[in-house]
């Protein structure tokens, strides 16, 4: 009897291999509530226009979170998860202006050597520049912020050029530009629009189309846009 019973309790005092015995004491449980607890942060926006700011970071937001903004802080109330990844978020855009490489091609040409007819200048994220199909310029561009190129001698300009322009202001978010275009004259994509574009590569923005009161020749050709930063 006594040989039964030692080995009975020996059996029920080994455990099982494979078992896992979860107490309110598990490190991975304590980090878990941690990170879903709620948490509420007032954030100084420096570099960047705080609403700009809110509207990035509003998508990875957490559906019960809530951003608000008062003069040039937000106010963010969310899991601690969360508000640190904002704020991860928003020291990578909260950034000095940097100054950009901006190029337009009204006739782009993916296989085309020569790129004499390609235009870029610089501008500092957020500053308009004005480029006008066919201009030939010191600096291949019109900008309204740096060149001191009138409104009006732009217009004369692309008067004289078909009109065709092209107003761009451009910031980077992240590794992405964020362009606001405004297109004047081309067939397809006149108007405003606003693209997310990768670095340092031409970027084709409109669909070429057919006019077939000019023996179906294409019209307009294909249109690129590219943003880079300065080195």
């Amino acid at each position: 009897m006594k040989s039964f019973l030692h080995t009975l309790a020996l059996t029920l005092l080994t455990p099982v291999v494979g078992a896992i015995v979860i107490t309110s004491n598990s490190p991975a449980l304590a980090q878990d509530a941690a990170s879903e607890r709620a948490a509420i942060e007032r954030l100084q926006i420096t570099h960047r226009d705080p609403s700009r700011i809110r509207e990035i970071i509003r998508p990875a937001l957490d559906p019960r979170g809530s951003i608000g903004q008062i003069d040039d802080k937000l106010i963010i109330a969310t899991t601690a998860a969360n508000l640190r990844q904002l704020k991860e978020m928003i020291s990578e855009t909260d950034v000095p202006a940097r100054r950009l490489i901006i190029g337009v091609d009204f006739g782009y040409q993916p296989d085309r050597a020569d790129n004499s007819a390609q235009q870029q200048s610089q501008a500092m994220e957020g500053d308009e520049l004005v480029f006008v199909a066919g201009a030939n310029r010191s600096d291949n561009s019109v900008a309204t912020d740096a060149t001191g190129v009138t409104t009006e001698s732009a217009d004369t300009l692309a008067e004289a050029l078909n009109n065709r322009r092209m107003t761009i202001a451009a910031e980077i978010i992240v590794d992405v530009a964020a362009v606001n275009l405004i297109v004047e004259n081309v067939p397809g994509i006149t108007g405003s629009h606003i693209v997310n574009l990768p670095l340092g590569v031409w970027q084709v923005i409109n669909t070429p189309v057919f006019d077939a009161d000019i023996e179906d020749q294409l019209i307009p050709q294909a249109v690129a846009v590219r943003v880079d930063r300065v080195p």
